[in-house]
């Protein structure tokens, strides 16, 4: 699974089955940085520096899809000993 940044966003209009794959990347974004999660309570002062941190999380999050997916090829078991941070 790859994070696409920046770049154009392709609308999708035959059908929705990538929608899981969205949410899902939304979700974590919005859970591993707090300046996406709330707007009233944690904010960027610059935009600079969120994108800084977008962009590290979008790379630490492409080496764990990696690790992830090269785990599973090896081992068949549903639980990783690993996560998103041991990547950042």
């Amino acid at each position: 699974m790859d994070v696409v940044f920046p770049g154009r966003h392709i609308r999708n209009v035959r059908d929705k089955k990538d929608t899981h794959n969205v949410e899902s990347i939304n979700a974590d974004l919005r859970h591993y940085i707090p300046i996406l999660a709330r707007k009233s309570r944690c904010f960027s002062r610059k935009i600079e520096t969120l994108y800084a941190v977008v962009a590290v999380f979008i790379d630490a999050y492409n080496r764990f899809g990696l690790a992830k997916y090269k785990y599973h090829q090896h081992k068949k078991a549903i639980e990783l000993p690993f996560s998103v941070v041991d990547f950042l």
